[in-house]
């Protein structure tokens, strides 16, 4: 089966730890024979901690761990695809958009769950700060995706007000089937549909919420198609970001998730946009 990712933290994962990307312990799974073709985000997170120069110098530190390990991770039948999340990666200075886009970076959140100097997360009030405002359109003079998972809703009416490309939810649910503060309100929703963007279902336990992983996942996707979004749902599993349940805990488990939603009824053109079609159309 073919299978992109819009999210995972394997690589910050594995330099935090100094451990290897390949030596299967991640829940990423790079090479698994799983998949006959595979496009997967990696994206370099920040914590909320990290501003200014020093959150800078550490996205530069990951970014050389990832760099080191890219053509092995293409040599392992994967296209990578590189991400930011937290814009406290930029320093601060604005300029660093244009830096981490000649970098290969495709796409960036703006925040993690708290504050930074551009806007705030979930975990905080108030909408796009003056610097996030220049951001977003400089991002997306650059040909950054601007990624709004972890914006909190203020951040979100802001991004749609000044943004004119599509954007995308890259590890985010539905708040209708999970009410999690993470998970994306209809309206929210509606507006990355209507755009053209896309929304990468997350597989963190709490936000799928209680019950078989499998079937959390199958809700969201009906939710989301019975709002008109059959084109702009992909997936987004945060491996190695957060814990997973049995069900659903590495890359090897997405074979049989893809399995599942078949013999649950759904049909197979719709899986395969989901899995695949829908993610590999807007980042290529």
């Amino acid at each position: 089966m073919m299978y992109s990712d819009l999210h995972c933290d394997s690589v910050t994962k594995a330099y935090r730890e100094s451990i290897s990307l390949f030596g299967g312990t991640l829940a990423v799974k790079i090479g698994s024979d799983k998949f006959i073709r595979r496009e997967q985000c990696f994206a370099l997170w920040l914590d909320d901690k990290l501003h200014g120069e020093p959150a800078f110098s550490y996205c530069k530190e990951l970014l050389s761990f990832y760099k080191a390990n890219e053509d092995e991770i293409k040599a392992r039948g994967v296209t990578p695809h590189l991400t930011l999340e937290n814009a406290s990666s930029l320093g601060g200075d604005l300029n660093n958009i244009a830096f981490f886009k000649e970098q290969g970076v495709k796409m960036m959140s703006l925040t993690w769950n708290g504050e930074n100097d551009l806007a705030s997360g979930i975990n905080s009030k108030g909408g796009l700060k003056p610097k996030g405002k220049e951001a977003v359109k400089e991002m997306e003079n650059c040909g950054i995706i601007i990624d709004v998972s972890h914006l909190n809703e203020k951040g979100f009416r802001d991004v749609c007000k000044i943004g004119v490309k599509p954007f995308i939810a890259s590890h985010s649910n539905c708040f209708d089937i999970c009410p999690h503060k993470r998970n994306l309100k209809q309206w929210q929703i509606k507006e990355i549909i209507s755009r053209g963007g896309l929304i990468g279902i997350n597989f963190y336990a709490p936000f799928l919420g209680k019950g078989s992983a499998f079937e959390r996942v199958r809700e969201n996707i009906e939710y989301l198609l019975s709002v008109g979004g059959e084109n702009c749902i992909a997936l987004g599993s945060d491996f190695d970001g957060a814990e997973m349940s049995d069900e659903l805990k590495t890359a090897d488990d997405v074979a049989r998730l893809y399995n599942y939603l078949i013999a649950r009824g759904m049909s197979k053109e719709v899986v395969e946009k989901v899995f695949y079609k829908n993610a590999l159309n807007f980042l290529n």
